[in-house]
């Protein structure tokens, strides 16, 4: 399971090990918190659904590690995306129009991880989906 933080895209090899030391210092700055899900629907667009999500329940430990990868990108000279934060869990991928016209939403209650680690992650795209790999991993402080 991962939770997308940022995407950035395309990077060089010095884009890379900018990314690897800001993932390092962010992670050094946060204590390992909860992670609460919080209902299961249809996504990214419920009108046009190719994927059931496990939302995540957007609380003040989850922004704050958010908040500070994004200010360290910045410092760095990373430029992010504008969109809106829209953590969650990809269940399934449906294939087509499987989805089209379904409908869920499902409450999720006291369903929680812990989050102790950040990961930068390489993604691949396959006609079967993305494919992730492990580039490196910082445990949050103790």
């Amino acid at each position: 399971m991962h939770i997308t933080v940022e995407f950035l895209g395309e990077a060089n090899r010095s884009d890379l090990d900018a990314i690897l030391i800001v993932a390092e210092n962010t992670a050094m700055e946060i204590k390992p918190f909860d992670i609460r899900l919080d209902r299961i629907v249809l996504g990214p667009n419920p009108v046009q659904a190719k994927m059931f999500w496990a939302t995540i329940y957007i609380d003040s430990y989850l922004m704050k590690f958010k908040n500070l990868m994004d200010e360290n990108l910045k410092q760095n000279n990373f430029i992010l995306e504008e969109r809106e934060f829209k953590p969650h869990i990809t269940l399934a991928r449906a294939r087509g129009n499987q989805l089209k016209g379904k409908q869920t939403n499902i409450i999720l209650t006291n369903l929680k991880f812990r989050a102790e680690s950040v990961e930068v992650m390489q993604s691949q795209l396959h006609p079967g989906g993305a494919r992730y790999k492990i580039v490196e991993s910082f445990r949050f402080r103790k």
